[in-house]
């Protein structure tokens, strides 16, 4: 069974950063967008954001199940995904409001995604 619920860990890790990377994508896209092709990247964005927000919840739900010497290690890629999902959602926040052309994102996000340490 512990290999089944870390399978299951996985699968989400997967979705996670298939995830990020096509929002981090979109984010970067919008600033060179203009009119309605912006905001309907922008509410793509959104739609992936909460996709996202769902994904760690699992990921970390599924880390909680773990006896705690097992969960550490997965509780730390949850802290670091939330915390990399907060630069995208603040890069999106910025795209949003900068003028189509500005190159206000300085990254794409850079995961380490991937098996478990």
């Amino acid at each position: 069974m512990s290999g089944e619920v870390h399978a299951l860990f996985s699968q989400y890790e997967n979705e996670y950063c298939s995830k990020s990377t096509e929002l981090a994508r979109k984010t970067q896209a919008i600033g060179s967008l203009s009119g309605e092709m912006r905001r309907q990247k922008q509410r793509e964005a959104d739609s992936d954001m909460k996709e996202a927000d769902q994904i760690i919840k699992r990921m970390e739900m599924e880390a909680r199940s773990f006896s705690p010497d097992k969960s550490r290690s997965m509780l730390a890629k949850v802290r670091e995904y939330k915390a990399d999902l907060q630069r995208i959602r603040t890069d999106l926040q910025a795209a949003g409001i900068a003028a189509p052309g500005s190159r206000i994102l300085a990254h794409l996000p850079q995961l380490q995604c991937g098996a478990l340490v």
